[in-house]
C-alpha cells in the first residue's frame, strides 16, 4: 500500500520506507505450503501456542513484540495479504516505475524470502530509478526491524536524517 501511495499520491509524503513489500516475482502460490487463512486460523485456534511457537521461530526477536504480533494475526484479515488480491492491483513493478520520491526498500537478506526476492531486486535494478535505493539486511527475515534491529536501524535511520535534512532546505 505505501508503495502505491508513493507511485500515485506523491503529494502526500515525502519520501518513503519500505520493509518487505510484497514485490515478488515468480508464480504465485507455489511457494506457501498453506494458504493464509490456513495460518490465520491456527492464531485464532490457539493463539498463545502461536505465540510459544513464535519464540522458537524468531528468537531474535524482542520479548514484547510476541503477544502483540500474536494476537494481531489473530485478527487479521486475511483477503488484505491474498496473493491474487495484491496481483489483481496494479503490479508492483509498475508503482516502483512510477515512484518520484526517495524511496528506501528494506530487505531481508535470506533469499527464501516469497517477496522480495533477488530477482525481485534485479528487476527493480533494470529499472533504473534513480528515487528507489535496495539495501539488504544479511540474515533478516521478514520482519527485518525484529530479526536484525541494529542492521535495520544502521540502514533506516541514516537515511530518514538525510531525508529530513533534505526536506528542510
Amino acid at each position: 500500500m505505501a508503495g502505491a501511495v508513493l507511485a500515485t499520491r506523491p503529494d502526500l509524503v515525502c519520501a518513503g520506507v519500505l520493509e518487505e513489500p510484497p514485490w515478488f516475482t515468480g508464480p504465485r502460490g507455489d511457494d506457501q505450503p498453506e494458504t493464509t487463512q490456513q495460518w490465520v486460523q491456527g492464531f485464532r485456534d490457539d493463539c498463545d501456542g502461536a505465540e510459544a511457537r513464535g519464540r522458537v521461530e524468531n528468537p531474535r526477536w524482542p520479548e514484547i513484540e510476541f503477544r502483540p504480533w500474536a494476537v494481531s494475526k489473530a485478527q487479521l484479515d486475511s483477503s488484505l495479504t491474498d496473493r491474487g488480491q495484491i496481483a489483481r492491483q496494479t503490479p508492483w513493478i509498475e508503482n516502483a516505475a512510477a515512484i518520484t520520491l526517495p524511496t528506501l526498500v528494506v530487505t531481508r537478506g535470506r533469499d527464501e524470502a516469497v517477496l522480495v526476492t533477488s530477482r525481485s531486486r534485479e528487476r527493480i535494478a533494470e529499472l533504473g530509478n534513480r528515487h528507489i535505493q535496495v539495501e539488504v539486511a544479511p540474515g533478516a527475515g521478514h520482519t527485518v526491524r525484529r530479526d536484525c534491529a541494529e542492521s535495520y536501524h544502521q540502514i533506516v535511520d541514516p537515511w530518514i536524517r538525510r531525508q529530513f535534512a533534505t526536506a528542510g532546505s
